[in-house]
């Protein structure tokens, strides 16, 4: 099966979609979001009113993880009671059979005023061990009798975990009792596409080079990751350090095949164009896809602006006096301004003297970027190297 597609296709340093004619006909169909998330530990059962969780009391409920997945969010059956405010949860490792251990993660939420199932978001989304064992904390800082209520479980049929509190400087075990929560999670392949580049400014000719990374933070590797980078019109591909990580390059972009768990990335090294002006926003994005299985994935992309700074040269000069007698002393004042954001690496300037005048002395030398000078007949060239952004002024001396 063939799929023609329409419309312009990219030049190739400005990066197609690299997917093969046998994938394109699963592209028809529209793309998954993810892994479809879903319940993997919980305790939800009759429950009986909660324990408060306030400015003196901190709840924390126990599981051990059955299988390794990607944690994106937890549930717990709460209510807000009193006065309203924000609960926070933290995800902390065990130590000992406590919630004694490191943050593996943490979010906020504000549930209502009965009990619901309320949805906290983990920042970071940590991928859980198979057999490790957690504890979920509800923290509020609402003083008594205003806090957060967690419905719970009393010699439930959940036997993977324990609930405790901490009040003062402990924290007491409670084997009889459950908190009712839930998490969810996903399974397989998660990518996230990045882009960064090495400078934010670049001048003429500069060099540029971008990093993408296809960093893989889920639980099984990616039967195949598309790259999609476009580079900003302003700036000329030179190479790239794709196929270091088995990248194969086709007709428009770059395709990696069995992306395992981990970090990945790869760079592109590119030329800013002679012809770019002070100022110029230089942006260049990339979209990346990618297969868990035969399932297509939910895109991501990612975009990064380098901003052209270039010398601005500015000349002028000046008569002193405006008027004079034959045979009298004259002198021009010549101004060079580089009122750019960037150093001119070399000036020349030509001064071409009128016929009835003759050249006597100039003070350009005095300049701490003047590098030499020659004159042509009627015509003296000055030079100056690395000329910094500011203004600089000499005198020519004529009879």
């Amino acid at each position: 099966m063939s799929v023609r597609r329409r419309g312009p296709i990219p030049f190739l340093a400005l990066a197609g979609l690299l997917i093969s004619s046998i994938v394109l006909a699963s592209l028809l169909a529209p793309a998954a979001r993810g892994a479809v998330p879903h319940i993997f530990e919980s305790v939800d059962a009759a429950f009986i009113e909660g324990d408060s969780a306030d400015k003196t009391t901190i709840l924390a409920q126990s599981f051990v993880a059955t299988a390794n997945y990607k944690l994106l969010f937890i549930e717990a059956f709460v209510y807000d009671f009193g006065a309203s405010d924000v609960a926070s949860l933290r995800l902390v490792q065990d130590a000992g059979g406590f919630p004694n251990g490191g943050l593996v993660a943490q979010a906020q939420a504000d549930a209502g005023s009965s009990y619901s199932w309320t949805r906290f978001d983990l920042t970071p989304s940590p991928t859980l061990v198979a057999g490790a064992r957690y504890w979920i904390e509800i923290i509020s800082l609402e003083n008594q009798p205003d806090g957060y209520r967690w419905a719970k479980v009393v010699n439930g049929t959940y036997t993977a975990g324990w609930s405790a509190y901490f009040r003062g400087s402990n924290w007491i075990p409670v084997t009889a009792v459950d908190y009712m929560f839930r998490t969810w999670g996903i399974q397989g392949p998660s990518i996230t596409v990045g882009l960064a580049v090495d400078s934010n400014s670049a001048g003429p000719s500069d060099p540029l080079q971008y990093t993408i990374a296809y960093d893989n933070t889920g639980t099984g590797p990616a039967t195949r990751v598309w790259t999609n980078v476009t580079l900003a019109t302003e700036v000329t591909y030179l190479s790239d350090t794709a196929a270091t990580n088995g990248g194969v390059r086709t007709a428009s972009g770059w395709r990696f095949d069995d992306v395992p768990v981990g970090p990945h990335s790869f760079t592109i090294t590119v030329r800013v164009a002679n012809t770019v002006f002070e100022g110029l926003p230089m942006t260049s994005s990339v979209s990346l896809q990618y297969l868990d299985g035969m399932v297509l994935q939910e895109p991501s992309s990612a975009s990064v602006t380098t901003i052209a700074r270039v010398p601005s040269l500015i000349i002028s000069s000046t008569a002193m006096p405006p008027f004079v007698a034959p045979g009298s002393n004259l002198s021009y004042g010549v101004t060079l301004s580089n009122a750019g954001s960037r150093a001119a690496g070399r000036i020349w300037l030509n001064d071409t003297l009128p016929m009835n005048v003759t050249y006597v002395s100039d003070t350009s030398s005095s300049l701490a970027n003047y590098t030499g000078q020659w004159t042509a007949g009627r015509t003296t060239h000055f030079n100056f190297t690395n000329v910094l952004p500011g203004v600089y002024t000499f005198a020519i001396n004529v009879t």
